[in-house]
């Protein structure tokens, strides 16, 4: 768990919203970056990503690629497609992070009016993350996704993006928050090892801040939790390449 992402493989990261998934990543990106590692950060949430690189280096920044997505699911499809079409030694080896990749899903999914339409936006949301996880497997890149439990009641239950987002991604985390402490526990749902399910880590966000010297967050850097969602009742389609 302190090791680092797991590079040729997808990482899902799965919290309620204030869990600190953002924070996480954005720390994560920018040690990565002051480290000499290539970073693509994809953002679907409008969070306030350049404000947490502006204490970066020059030499440091140029390792950055920042895409905004959060206008539409075709701004980030745009966003994964360009992404995938970089240069092979841009990416090898980089730290890939798309936060969240079921942002926009969740809600044209809520207001979807036919099973028809449903199953064309889960195959859509398929169809991202194995363009996603090709990339990884090719060019050895550690690609890290969000999403959120469907059930703030029963976060182990399923995620939003379901099949899709479960079935590629070959390791899980789940953090959850404890708001009195400000602590977090990051623990391994699923793993390429088993003996290493069940683990868990406990951290502090404000101490992994100042650890990278960033300041603390001016403002929370996550989406509205989602309301409850069922995925299991549209299960996705196989994906094409």
């Amino acid at each position: 768990l302190m090791g680092g992402w797991r590079r040729g493989v997808i990482t899902l990261l799965v919290g309620e919203s204030g869990a600190g998934k953002s924070t996480l990543l954005i720390a994560s990106a920018y040690n990565a970056a002051k480290n000499g590692l290539k970073v693509s950060y994809i953002d679907a949430e409008g969070n306030p990503v350049e404000e947490a690189f502006e204490r970066l280096p020059e030499a440091a920044r140029r390792n950055m690629n920042i895409e905004h997505a959060s206008r539409s699911m075709e701004a980030l499809e745009d966003s994964v497609r360009r992404l995938r079409r970089l240069p092979r030694d841009v990416l090898d080896g980089s730290l890939v992070i798309v936060d969240s990749i079921t942002f926009h899903y969740h809600s044209l999914i809520r207001a979807a009016e036919s099973d028809d339409e449903r199953d064309r936006l889960q195959s859509r949301l398929e169809t991202l993350i194995y363009i996603l996880h090709s990339l990884a497997a090719e060019t050895g890149s550690a690609v890290v996704v969000t999403t959120w439990p469907t059930s703030v009641y029963d976060p182990e239950r399923d995620y939003v993006g379901g099949f899709a987002v479960k079935t590629y991604s070959r390791i899980q985390l789940q953090i959850q928050q404890f708001p009195a402490s400000g602590r977090r526990i990051i623990t391994v749902v699923k793993h390429q090892n088993p003996r290493l399910y069940g683990m868990h880590v406990e951290i502090a966000i404000d101490e992994v801040m100042r650890l990278l010297d960033l300041p603390p967050p001016s403002r929370v850097w996550e989406a509205p939790m989602p309301e409850e969602v069922d995925d299991d009742q549209h299960p996705a389609h196989p994906a094409s390449p």
